[in-house]
């Protein structure tokens, strides 16, 4: 089980079609438009979980950084 890498995709929606506000008395409505709902923009996050391994012979940062944190990065 220590050779495994577990990976994960996700699609997010950019907006939402029916999206609600709170407003202030002094704020006017925005307007968003969408010509339809089949071409709202998309945002896929890619996330790959594996345990850490150091190796011996490496010298480096990441080398001393293997404490069993999380990192996501876009």
């Amino acid at each position: 089980m220590e050779d495994v890498i577990h990976v994960d995709e996700k699609l997010f929606d950019m907006t939402t079609v029916n999206r609600r506000y709170v407003l202030l008395p002094d704020e006017a409505v925005s307007t968003r438009r969408v010509r339809s709902k089949c071409h709202i923009p998309k945002a896929v996050v890619l996330a790959a979980v594996a345990m850490p391994h150091s190796d011996p012979r490496a010298v480096g940062e990441f080398v001393q950084r293997l404490d069993g944190r999380a990192i996501l990065r876009p």
